[in-house]
This record gives structure tokens, C-alpha cells and sequence, in this order.
């Protein structure tokens, strides 16, 4: 979580995900079109993690049906019952909800 969504966010998250749940080779990191997804060395960085890079296709909103149903629940089971104070707070709260009230697995 930042102040700002840049690509150092999205490839530290990517690293810690790869540390913390060591997904097999082959992996497919599916993102929207937004620049931090797009930049010219990030098919580098995730070939040399294994992963395979899809994007959403241009005007398709159903290729994120699944992130957008999760993020409705995250948002109407907690963040509009929550008064949050802090960033720090509200990441704690976040991590919380999605690792172990919405699912572990």
C-alpha cells in the first residue's frame, strides 16, 4: 500500500508474493492496462520470475469480474463500517480481512 500506484509498488508486491507463496513457474499475473503494469522492463522482470504477463483486453470490464467482486465485499464488509486513521491502520485492517476473514487459500 502507497500513496501513489507506481511501478515500485507493483513489483515489491509481486516479489513479496512470490517469497510468501512461491507460485510454480508459469504463472499469469493478469492486471488492468495502467502504466505501472505496462512499462517496457516489466515483461523482463516477469519472465525472470516465471511469471506470464495478460492484460485486460481495451473496453473489456468483465475480464476483472473476480477483483472487482472482491473489492465490492472488502469495501461494504469494512471499509464503510471503519472509521481508518492512518495508512498503517488501514493496511493492518486490509491484510486482516483478505489473509484471514475472506479466505487463506
Amino acid at each position: 500500500m502507497n500513496q501513489h500506484m507506481v511501478r515500485a509498488l507493483v513489483l515489491r508486491a509481486l516479489e513479496m508474493g512470490q517469497k510468501d507463496r512461491t507460485p510454480s513457474t508459469g504463472l499469469i499475473h493478469h492486471s488492468d492496462r495502467g502504466s505501472q503494469y505496462g512499462s517496457e522492463d516489466n515483461p523482463r522482470t516477469f519472465a525472470s520470475m516465471g511469471f506470464t504477463i495478460s492484460m485486460r483486453r481495451f473496453g473489456q470490464c468483465y475480464d476483472h469480474a473476480v477483483i472487482e467482486s472482491f473489492l465490492h465485499n472488502l469495501k461494504n464488509e469494512l471499509i464503510h463500517h471503519q472509521h481508518l486513521v492512518s495508512r498503517e491502520q488501514a493496511k493492518a485492517k486490509i491484510s486482516d480481512y483478505s489473509e484471514v476473514f475472506y479466505s487463506r487459500t
